[in-house]
């Protein structure tokens, strides 16, 4: 199963957290160096997309994020998404779109499973295996 990533600074970044979901208040968490951070789901009118909010009481550390089933977003989901940057107290200047056509993290995730499969076939069979 390959690592999640995502772009951080022009460098792929792999994350192999584990996340717990809470359907009844909509939020999600997980442990960052011993601390449980959460996110909060935030639905919108349109199916097709949804955003989760990050540190929403911490304004040096807050974050949104836009999930979409589609990789061109609509001029309508496009507003919904600054409308809801605007409402967080965020400004538009902070909003940062990632293109999924310039994934840089792909040919970085394939040389990494090349050199697994290489490590893998140069131990062998484990001892005592058939």
């Amino acid at each position: 199963m390959p690592d999640p990533q995502h772009l951080c600074n022009h460098q792929c970044v792999y994350n192999s957290s584990h996340l717990d979901i809470q359907r009844e208040n909509g939020t999600l968490s997980g442990y960052v160096m011993g601390t449980e951070l959460f996110g909060y789901l935030i639905l919108t009118q349109d199916p097709g997309i949804f955003m989760l909010a990050f540190s929403p009481e911490d304004k040096q550390n807050m974050g949104l994020t836009l999930y979409a089933d589609k990789p061109v977003l609509t001029l309508e989901q496009k507003r919904q998404f600054q409308e809801q940057v605007i409402c967080v107290g965020m400004e538009e200047s902070d909003i940062v779109y990632v293109d999924e056509k310039q994934d840089q993290c792909g040919p970085l995730q394939k040389e990494h499973d090349e050199e697994r499969k290489k490590e893998k076939d140069a131990k062998g069979p484990k001892e005592g295996g058939k």
